[in-house]
């Protein structure tokens, strides 16, 4: 998978943004197994748990907050999908943990009202995507 040259500001936000979303799902109960997962072909942003649902969380920062589902849908094109697929399985192949559930959730973080974060969160985002 290419790399993209991303700015110093660019990677910044991204992890900014990618913290501040393992910092709500915290405060939701969920415990952060991994974040930043790499392995050959696909790179998982966040990997959580919570009673027995394993989720994988792809973050995404942006200006503003999408506007339709033509632009979210433009955020999980077809091989990011399928690269996430194969982490998630990867991923759950080397837990020493038990769960029934697993899904790939997908977070937006951009700035709202007088500069402040916020996060568009979405539940099983490729079965909408």
């Amino acid at each position: 998978m290419p790399r993209l040259n991303l700015t110093s500001k660019q990677r910044r936000s991204s992890a900014d943004a990618e913290h501040y979303v393992a910092t709500a799902l915290q405060r939701q109960g969920w415990r952060i197994l991994a974040r930043n997962f790499r392995h050959i072909g696909f790179e998982l942003d966040l990997v959580a748990l919570k009673s027995q649902t394993l989720i994988v969380v792809e973050v995404k920062a942006r200006r503003h907050r999408p506007d339709s589902e033509r632009e979210l849908s433009q955020l999980l094109p077809r091989k990011k999908r399928e690269a996430l697929l194969r982490g998630a399985t990867a991923m759950s192949s080397r837990l020493e943990t038990t769960y029934n559930t697993i899904r790939i959730d997908l977070a937006i973080v951009y700035r709202g009202d007088q500069g402040r974060p916020c996060i568009d969160y979405h539940v099983n985002a490729l079965t909408h995507y």
